[in-house]
């Protein structure tokens, strides 16, 4: 599983976590 493409530093490796999670986790209720 590749998922760190192209990041030029932590900020970048993070948001593309996030990115990628938000697409494969779906949750059944809003989480605040």
């Amino acid at each position: 599983m590749v998922i760190i493409v192209d990041a030029y530093g932590p900020e970048e490796q993070a948001m593309s976590w996030y990115y990628y999670l938000e697409e494969q986790l779906r949750f059944p209720f809003a989480a605040l």
